[in-house]
C-alpha cells in the first residue's frame, strides 16, 4: 500500500516536470525565431521615422514623441545617437524590442491565468490564449518590428495582472496605476489594454460575486492616482533636461479632448481608407487556430 501510494504521488509531479520542459522548450526555440527574424525581416519605414525621432530629439534637445509623450523616443535615443549604420542601429534596437515582446506574452498568459486561476485548468488556459496570438502570421511579422505600440502592451498586461491581484491586497491596484502610466507615456493606445483589464477585473468580480464597494473603489482611486502621478513625474522630468512642446507634453495630451478628438479622427480616416481589409486579409491564415478551437469544443 504504501509503496502505491508513493507512486501515485510521484507520477503527477513527474508529468507535470515533464509538461514544465516541454513548455520551456517551446519558449525557448519561439524566442529563438524571434531573436532570428531581427536579422532576416525587412525594416519598415515606421521604424525609421521612430529611430528618425530619436536622432532629432538628441541632436536639438526637442522632444520629439510624434504625437505620443516620447517614453519610446528616449529609450531609442542611445541606439539613435551618433549612428553611421541606421541597419545596425536598428537591429541593435529590434534586440531590445524582441525582449518586450516575450515580455508582453508572458503577461498576456499571467492576465489568462489570473483571472481564471478558479479553474483547474487555468495553466492550459492562459498558454493556450498566448498561442492563439503568438503563432499568427500578422503577429509574428508586426512583433519583430520597433514600434511604440509593444511597450504598452507590455506594460499594459502586467498592469492587469497587479490589478486583478489587487482584489486581494489593495497595494498591487497602486503597482497597476504605475505599470498603466508607463504604457501611457509609451503611446496613448495604452488606454485599449487598460479598458480590456478593467473589464476582466469587473468580469471577475461578478463571477466569483465578490463585489465589495468599499474595496473596489481604493482599488480604482489607488491606480488611477499612482498613474496620474507616474504621467506627472516624466513629464516634470523631462522638462528639466529637454524642451518640450506644450502639445507634447504628457498631462497636456491626457487632459485636452481635442487630443483624443484628434486620435479618433486617424481611426475614421484608416476606415475610410483601408476599412477592414486587414482583417479580411488574415482570415486565411487563422485556419489552424479555429481546427484547434474546433477539437478542444468537441
Amino acid at each position: 500500500m504504501t509503496t502505491a501510494h508513493a507512486d501515485s504521488g510521484t507520477r503527477p509531479r513527474t508529468a507535470a516536470r515533464a509538461r514544465m520542459g516541454w513548455l520551456a522548450l517551446v519558449v525557448a526555440l519561439y524566442a529563438a525565431t524571434r531573436v532570428a527574424a531581427v536579422f532576416t525581416v525587412a525594416a519598415n519605414w515606421d521604424e525609421f521615422a521612430l529611430l528618425d525621432r530619436a536622432v532629432t530629439t538628441a541632436e536639438t534637445g526637442v522632444l520629439n514623441g510624434g504625437g505620443r509623450p516620447g517614453l519610446a523616443t528616449l529609450i531609442l535615443v542611445p541606439f539613435a545617437s551618433g549612428c553611421e549604420d541606421e541597419i545596425a542601429a536598428l537591429r541593435n534596437a529590434r534586440l531590445l524590442w524582441a525582449g518586450i515582446t516575450l515580455a508582453f506574452l508572458f503577461g498576456l498568459a499571467a492576465l489568462l491565468g489570473r483571472f481564471s486561476d478558479a479553474s483547474a485548468q487555468w495553466r492550459h488556459d492562459a498558454w493556450l490564449g498566448v498561442g492563439l496570438l503568438a503563432l499568427v502570421p500578422a503577429f509574428l511579422e508586426w512583433s519583430v518590428q520597433v514600434r511604440s505600440d509593444q511597450l504598452a502592451l507590455a506594460f499594459g498586461v502586467w498592469g492587469g495582472v497587479a490589478l486583478l491581484a489587487s482584489r486581494h491586497r489593495i497595494g498591487w491596484a497602486a503597482v497597476a496605476g504605475g505599470l498603466f502610466g508607463l504604457g501611457y507615456l509609451a503611446t496613448q493606445k495604452l488606454i485599449y489594454v487598460g479598458a480590456l483589464a478593467v473589464l476582466l477585473a469587473l468580469a471577475q468580480l461578478w463571477t466569483e460575486r465578490e463585489f465589495r464597494p468599499k474595496r473596489e473603489a481604493l482599488r480604482a482611486i489607488a491606480c488611477a492616482l499612482i498613474m496620474l502621478a507616474v504621467i506627472a513625474a516624466f513629464q516634470a522630468a523631462t522638462m528639466t533636461v529637454l524642451d518640450v512642446p506644450v502639445g507634447q507634453r504628457a498631462l497636456t495630451a491626457l487632459s485636452t479632448p481635442n487630443s483624443v478628438a484628434s486620435q479618433m479622427s486617424e481611426f475614421e480616416y484608416y476606415r475610410n481608407t483601408i476599412g477592414f481589409s486587414q482583417y479580411r486579409a488574415i482570415l486565411p491564415t487563422l485556419l489552424p487556430h479555429g481546427l484547434l478551437l474546433l477539437a478542444l469544443s468537441i
